[in-house]
């Protein structure tokens, strides 16, 4: 094993967290009341499309790193979406599905002879919950999966540094209504990423986007 594998194999390391799991569950529950509360009543539908930028992160990516090397476990992270969301006559709360493409955060490092880039984009399928809070904001979960990609290229080069997989996905954000088709909306998401040979991990993307309803 030289020091590539060495390294990727320490980039992702899986947190055992009560406090995500914590949110795990929240979300499952909140899409679920909302669920109970559109079997009764529905006020309207309406299918929609975003764009989100932001950063995306590697969890660990740059921990351990000696001296000499240089690392950068972040990049910039772009989403595509489109939607379709019901909205309740009770609460107005709303339940909708999602889809998404994704070019996710990027890390490298190099030095003492030795480089690595590593980049991820990934299709994303979700089920979001809204719950307004006025007239103008409104919070927002999802929970889904993430169908991810992940492509290294090392020097020297290493095999079996770019797996595919699929993990489960979930995210908070808020999201203000600037007219009734056109809205800002902020989004955190979060999801394991890595197979057996790179290790596991947590890839965390925070972005800010426009929503715009047909």
């Amino acid at each position: 094993m030289n020091i590539i594998e060495l390294k990727l194999l320490c980039i992702f390391q899986c947190p055992s967290s009560r406090t995500i799991w914590k949110i795990k569950l929240w979300l499952t529950g909140f899409i679920l009341v909302f669920t109970s509360h559109l079997a009764m009543a529905t006020e309207g539908t309406y299918f929609y499309g975003a764009v989100d930028y932001g950063e995306g992160r590697v969890s660990s990516y740059c921990a351990g790193i000696p001296a000499g090397v240089t690392c950068t476990d972040k990049n910039s992270a772009s989403r595509l979406s489109v939607g379709y969301q019901v909205i309740s006559a009770i609460g107005k709360e709303g339940i909708g599905i999602e889809a998404s493409y994704v070019n996710d955060g990027k890390g490298s490092f190099s030095g003492q002879g030795v480089a690595a880039n590593m980049s991820n984009s990934e299709w994303q399928l979700d089920v979001t919950g809204t719950m307004p809070l006025d007239e103008t904001f409104i919070l927002i979960s999802k929970a889904g999966l993430a169908l991810w990609n992940l492509k290294t290229t090392s020097t020297p080069a290493a095999a079996g540094l770019s797996p595919t997989g699929m993990d489960f996905l979930w995210g908070v954000g808020a999201e203000m209504d600037l007219s009734k088709t056109i809205a800002l909306r902020c989004m955190f998401d979060s999801h394991l990423i890595g197979d057996s040979v790179t290790g596991r991990g947590t890839l965390a993307t925070l972005t800010l986007g426009a929503l715009f309803r047909f």
